[in-house]
């Protein structure tokens, strides 16, 4: 019985692909315009917002700085957070080179026995965020236009994954001194890694965000959407079009580019922000191995309304009731990044991939 019911299940699988697929190709004109869209967000904002301090994230990991960086902060890291003591370093990490990097520093403490399962688990819950270069550039100067805004942006994420890293850490015990040498080294192979790892990373990163835009462009561009929209943006009092966007940030961030600009949304950015959405949970998955994902989704819903919170309290302080952040007769203009640029830097990037190969290749 049990035997028939697993194989039951396992047509729900396919059978969904291949509506998905049918779906797809019934609506190409949506799908093409949603993929061109997401590739743009790829090439302007992704790729040049997180691409350096991935690499150096990833460098400070292999060369062993991030100890360094997270001695200051041993009481705080043991008896707060309940983690090892130069493990906060990874949090710092996280909320300043982007979204997956957290996850991805955390997984290689869990696999290295820094980190116990449960530990690695709840770090994936607040080790997590949007890089500065995002948030300032691409939403405070680029959507909001001003960088007081991005600083109530940034603040509020920042203040939501502490809060929710306190939370994750209640009833754990106080982890022991692991007493562990601070040894850290440099070499030229290490950094070339560490540009080749970032490559790669943002190779998937890319690739994920284009198979959920394209995934979710026709449910977007339903007009169940459009209803939802216009009555979100009815009880809020805002354009249903920067609901749409919204809608479009809960399944890929970038997508929060294109809101209007209104300061009345700038609470619900910051929710959106510290969410993530659902394309950033799959790159999660992708670089977490065999840690599980499921607290972390349930606490980035607690993280999302917590920023929301803080940022609502944090406008009125620091932008106040009566001062605009952008206005409509605002000309601010924001120069993006030449694409030509980040093709470039992709370019060099598998130059640079290949080039170690060959090199090993020979050695062998």
């Amino acid at each position: 019985m049990e035997t028939s019911v697993k194989k039951r299940t396992a047509l729900i699988y396919p059978v969904l692909l291949i509506l998905t697929m049918l779906t797809l190709v019934m609506r190409p004109a949506q799908v093409t315009a949603a993929v061109r869209t997401s590739l743009y967000n790829c090439i302007n904002t992704v790729i040049p917002s997180l691409f350096a301090m991935m690499a150096l994230s990833r460098l400070m990991i292999s060369s062993g700085a991030y100890r360094l960086l997270g001695r200051p902060f041993t009481l705080a890291a043991r008896y707060i957070f309940r983690i090892p003591e130069d493990m906060l370093s990874v949090f710092f990490i996280s909320v300043t080179a982007g979204y997956p990097v957290g996850a991805s520093l955390t997984a290689q403490a869990y696999r290295d026995d820094v980190l116990t399962r449960e530990q690695a688990e709840d770090m994936l819950c607040w080790c997590f965020g949007a890089g500065p270069a995002f948030i300032f550039g691409t939403v405070g100067m680029g959507v909001f236009g001003s960088m007081r805004c991005g600083a109530v942006l940034f603040v509020s994420c920042i203040a939501a994954d502490i809060l929710t890293g306190i939370v994750t850490a209640l009833g754990r015990p106080v982890p022991p001194k692991s007493g562990r040498s601070c040894e850290i080294s440099f070499s030229a192979d290490m950094a070339a890694e560490a540009v080749g790892s970032a490559g790669r990373a943002m190779f998937g990163m890319c690739t994920v965000i284009l198979l959920v835009s394209a995934l979710l462009a026709i449910p977007c561009e339903s007009a169940a959407a459009a209803h939802i929209a216009d009555a979100a943006g009815k009880f809020i009092g805002t354009d249903p079009s920067d609901m749409i966007v919204l809608m479009r940030s809960a399944a890929e961030i970038s997508n929060i580019s294109f809101l209007t600009g209104d300061e009345r949304m700038l609470p619900a950015a910051a929710a959106a922000l510290s969410f993530g959405g659902i394309s950033v949970l799959m790159q999660v998955r992708s670089v977490c191995g065999g840690l599980s994902i499921g607290r972390m989704a349930v606490m980035r819903i607690f993280a999302a309304g917590t920023a929301y919170i803080v940022c609502h309290l944090l406008k009125n302080i620091m932008i106040g009731a009566g001062t605009a952040a952008v206005n409509a007769a605002s000309d601010i203009s924001i120069r993006h990044n030449p694409p030509i640029l980040s093709v470039f830097l992709l370019i060099m990037t598998i130059f640079l991939l290949s080039q170690k190969r060959v090199e090993k290749s020979e050695k062998m």
